[in-house]
């Protein structure tokens, strides 16, 4: 594993989410596909307000572009022009059912296509019907636990965490994987992260807090 000194370049956020959130030799999930599915909308939807400033979440928890510009990352682009395309919807809640049900192969393709490349297509099949299906296996092990390791390291020395750390943090915690993250950790260091978490711009608190009520929602559902 690399050391905390290391250096590696920041992955987009729903890049490193899907990282996490799948065995990083067999790409299997980790947790329920649903769930891994919300967090990488959400995580796309926080990209393209936070890194990108192409888009807000209004007062009346809408989703709003402020900048029309094409951003240079082409799945933001894209999302960005579905956006745009669909003037008439709006609500943050509906835009992560739809993204749930696409954001790992649109984010899957991304990290394969990127240069250098984070990961690898891998087709194999599931179920009684053996349906063929594509999953997504880092092609470095050690990126996937980079992040974690990363954040590990801020909070053990009290460091200040920035934006895209929080956000990841908060989504491990939304989609269940807290505990990728907190292993060992006192109680201390949770409180930290919590108030990290809490101290997110009221905006990206309601995307987080309608991530987690939309997973709750569809556990049930598929549960019924």
């Amino acid at each position: 594993m690399l050391g905390p000194r290391q250096r590696r370049p920041r992955l987009p956020l729903a890049d490193a989410l899907l990282l996490i959130a799948h065995d990083k030799y067999t790409g299997k999930p980790k947790v329920r596909e649903l769930a891994i599915g919300y967090g990488l909308g959400a995580a796309l939807l926080c990209e393209l307000i936070v890194k990108h400033e192409r888009v807000v979440i209004t007062h009346t928890h809408e989703i709003k572009i402020v900048d029309f510009t094409p951003p240079s990352d082409p799945l933001a682009y894209t999302l960005l022009d579905q956006i745009r395309n669909e003037r008439t919807i709006t609500r943050v809640r509906t835009w992560l059912s739809y993204l749930a049900l696409n954001a790992y192969g649109w984010v899957g393709d991304r990290m394969s296509r990127c240069v250098p490349p984070v990961a690898a297509p891998v087709e194999v099949r599931q179920g009684l019907l053996r349906k063929k299906v594509t999953m997504y296996v880092p092609l470095d092990s050690t990126m996937a636990d980079w992040p974690i390791v990363h954040i590990q390291t801020l909070v053990a020395r009290g460091d200040m965490l920035q934006m895209p750390d929080v956000l990841l943090a908060a989504l491990l915690v939304a989609v269940g994987l807290d505990g990728e993250l907190q292993e060992d950790w006192t109680d201390e260091h949770k409180r930290y992260l919590n108030n990290c978490i809490a101290r997110l711009p009221s905006s990206l608190g309601f995307l987080l807090a309608e991530t987690t009520a939309a997973i709750g929602a569809a556990v049930l559902t598929q549960r019924g």
